[in-house]
């Protein structure tokens, strides 16, 4: 992609455009864009700007959008005539949702006497966060032993259910803390990861680090809901 192109070009070349080409297909299609608010400001503005024009003049009834973003002042004005919804993770609908999913997952893992008591408690913590969730779920999964768990469990086991996200992610760190074995080690690594303008290999965090390729990975691995590692070798931190 050429970079020096603005938005409303890219958006023109690699969508409108291509779009406008196709003969109109059996099944509708969608093109989902998550984050509008994280993109820079004048970008997301035109981005913007062009998506309302495309919705008001394109002739491509078979291509929809659907947007996400935190509810911006600069957002609603503009996609107004959309009729925008507005998704409030505390809402009913919402945790009726959450309720639903819990059921299913926890399921094979708690014992039936009391899955409710668990999905409600899970619930209320979540705060409608299905992130949340999607974390706590996995760290039940790696820690349950071969009998289900029950509620007891989940009430006295501070790492197996956390009271909020922020906890969730407090013991993710203290585990890669626990994997280096070093406080300022730590600490560099993540200064180091947080700082560069594009993400270091294992080998150049390494040769910073005064660690081997095999010491890093093997740190890395212990905090893999922290730290990703791509096909690259370079790492990041993972955005949840």
């Amino acid at each position: 992609v050429d970079e020096r192109k603005s938005i409303s070009e890219l958006f023109e070349a690699l969508i409108a455009e291509p779009a406008r080409r196709v003969v109109s297909p059996p099944t509708r299609a969608l093109v989902v864009l998550d984050a509008l608010d994280e993109c820079k400001t004048e970008h997301r503005s035109r981005l913007v700007e062009s998506l309302a024009r495309w919705g008001h003049h394109s002739t491509c009834n078979w291509l929809g959008f659907v947007l996400s973003s935190r509810p911006e002042d600069y957002i609603p004005p503009r996609l107004a005539g959309f009729e925008p919804t507005k998704l409030e993770a505390g809402s009913e609908h919402n945790l009726a949702d959450v309720r639903t999913f819990l059921t299913r997952e926890l399921g094979p893992l708690v014992v039936e006497r009391d899955l409710v008591n668990a999905v409600e408690q899970m619930t209320r913590r979540s705060e409608g966060l299905f992130v949340f969730l999607k974390l706590v779920l996995a760290n039940l999964r790696q820690t349950s032993s071969d009998r289900k768990l029950s509620l007891s469990d989940l009430e006295n086991g501070d790492l197996l259910l956390p009271s909020s996200l922020s906890d969730v992610y407090v013991t993710y760190f203290e585990r890669l803390k626990t994997a280096l074995g070093d406080e300022e080690l730590y600490k560099a690594m993540l200064d180091v990861i947080v700082a560069v303008r594009e993400p270091l290999t294992i080998v150049q965090l390494g040769n910073l680090l005064g660690l081997s390729r095999a010491q890093l990975i093997q740190s890395v691995q212990k905090a893999q809901n922290l730290l990703h590692v791509g096909q690259d070798e370079t790492v990041t931190l993972l955005h949840k």
